[in-house]
């Protein structure tokens, strides 16, 4: 994937949603608090707020990897979810499909999950869970691959047992 010119600005609020709150102008009123208490309303096009710049981007690989959260999976659901909306706000009968059911329910939900604390939250609990754990398993790897001498060591690994596979039951024919 060519990292042309991946996408920075990730709209925890979706333009195509918020769209509809926009005057003729085109433009939303933000309300914003600043130091303390003191609240200044601004007029903003829809693309210039409800954004963070990175919030999806996972930290640590390449441009263009670090940003296939936004790239193939939230500009998915805003784009399927676009398509259904114009269908919801006419006040017609919706013939809804498989497809456009799934598509407004995954972007109700992500709606609940994609706000700027809840997205630091989920990095937190990684970083924390895998923060430890790759160094363990790096050094694991690095311990395997000494003790085979650079050959591999795929093959000496025995199966674990199937977890499909039962006991047979007390008094079964089996047993």
């Amino acid at each position: 994937m060519a990292p042309s010119n991946p996408p920075r600005r990730h709209h925890f609020m979706p333009v195509f949603y918020l769209k509809r709150w926009a005057r003729a102008d085109g433009c939303l009123e933000q309300f914003r608090r600043f130091a303390g208490r003191q609240i200044k309303p601004r007029r903003l096009a829809p693309t210039a707020t409800g954004y963070s710049d990175d919030l999806y981007a996972m930290p640590g690989l390449s441009a263009d990897l670090a940003q296939q959260v936004e790239k193939l999976f939230m500009q998915e659901v805003d784009s399927l979810a676009a398509a259904v909306l114009p269908a919801l706000e006419s006040g017609g009968a919706i013939a809804w499909t498989s497809e456009t059911r799934t598509a407004w329910a995954r972007f109700v939900r992500s709606l609940q999950l994609r706000t700027p604390a809840d997205v630091a939250g989920v990095k937190q609990r990684a970083q924390d869970d895998w923060g430890v754990s790759i160094p363990l398993i790096q050094e694991g790897a690095v311990r395997l691959t000494v003790a085979s001498r650079g050959r591999p060591i795929l093959g000496r690994f025995r199966p674990w047992p199937s977890p499909m596979r039962r006991a047979p039951r007390r008094g079964s024919a089996e047993g």
